[in-house]
């Protein structure tokens, strides 16, 4: 079993105990955001700057309750094969708390490859 050793905390060359992932630049690309919380110490943002691929973005509004959309459920699929388990290319679930010390917005992101459509289902809940 390996066994592992903590570096000191102040000789640590940085230290990301957050690193919450959204669309910073708003070019519908994932960015990610790397926190650090010693002062000394800058974070660092890092934009997703691929050129090739398709993405899609999803934001799910209630019209009078669940404004957020929070907790939709939404499943991606090629073109045709929606209800098939064995053609489901994405799965997400829309909340703003995943993760550590952490947030995000209320949107789900796919990344689609080179394909430029598919179909989806999405479930609310209320």
């Amino acid at each position: 079993m390996p066994k592992f050793q903590v570096p000191p905390v102040e000789k640590a060359d940085a230290y990301f105990a957050v690193a919450p992932v959204g669309d910073y630049d708003a070019d519908g690309r994932l960015d990610i955001f790397l926190a650090n919380w010693f002062p000394q110490k800058s974070s660092k943002l890092h934009l997703n700057r691929n050129p090739s691929n398709h993405w899609l973005r999803v934001k799910v509004v209630g019209k009078t309750v669940n404004r957020m959309g929070i907790g939709a459920k939404m499943k991606i699929c090629l073109v045709g094969e929606l209800g098939r388990a064995d053609k489901l290319m994405g799965f997400e679930e829309i909340g703003t708390g995943f993760g550590f010390c952490s947030g995000q917005e209320a949107v789900a992101h796919f990344g689609l490859g080179e394909l430029t459509s598919c179909d989806m289902e999405i479930v609310v809940s209320v």
